[in-house]
């Protein structure tokens, strides 16, 4: 879904949630929420799928409400909930475990990739794993490799072997930003990489907020 800000009678792009719960609940990356703004009114709308070849710009929406019942900052997920709650048709055994598969698994990164540029199209790119690591903090990461985009952020990676949910797409991944006091401002380093959190965290938001992960 796609996750916006309600300004006024308007609504602002802000990237991408998906519902893991059919009791109306949703992961996205903390990112997207300002610290402070966890009370703002957060909304967020499906893309159009009533035709098999959609226009990529939907001109008016009905955005539904959503508030943050969760937040794990340290490692960069969000847990929503519709306001009203609602119940949802979302598939058996979502959740999936990282460690059970392996480096150059195939799977499957979606997200709404250019919804900042009006293209209101949920976008779904084949990658591998390309590694599994762990950041200084502790937090475990897959690299793909695949360059997602500002869209994407908030949204999925599904391993492709049974399709269950494995991790959230943090964004474009720059290895100076693990170790940022190792390194001079002026190195830049553009990789084709992207980094995605291990949905173990989302499990965890989730089992916090009383909610059967399966």
């Amino acid at each position: 879904m796609m996750l916006m800000r309600r300004e006024g009678k308007q609504v602002a792009y802000l990237g991408t949630a998906f519902v893991v719960h059919r009791d109306g609940y949703m992961l996205t990356a903390a990112s997207l929420i300002a610290d402070g703004s966890e009370t703002s009114e957060l909304v967020v709308a499906p893309a159009d799928l009533s035709q098999v070849f959609a226009p990529i710009t939907i001109e008016a929406v009905a955005p539904l409400k959503v508030v943050v019942v969760q937040m794990d900052r340290e490692h960069g997920i969000a847990l929503l909930r519709f306001d009203p709650q609602l119940q949802v048709e979302v598939p058996d055994r979502i959740i999936g475990n990282p460690e059970m598969y392996f480096d150059g698994s195939s799977a499957m990164a979606l997200g709404f990739s250019f919804a900042h540029y009006r293209i209101h199209n949920a976008i779904g790119r084949s990658t591998v794993i390309s590694a599994r690591i762990q950041t200084p903090n502790g937090t475990k990461l897959m690299l793909i490799d695949q360059r997602v985009h500002e869209g994407d952020v908030g949204g999925l990676l599904v391993c492709v072997q049974d399709e269950r949910v494995i991790g959230l797409i943090l964004g474009r991944f720059d290895p100076t930003e693990l170790r940022r006091d190792e390194h001079h401002d002026d190195v830049q380093i553009v990789t084709g990489m992207s980094q995605v959190v291990s949905i173990e965290y989302g499990a965890a938001l989730m089992q916090a907020e009383g909610l059967t992960v399966t």
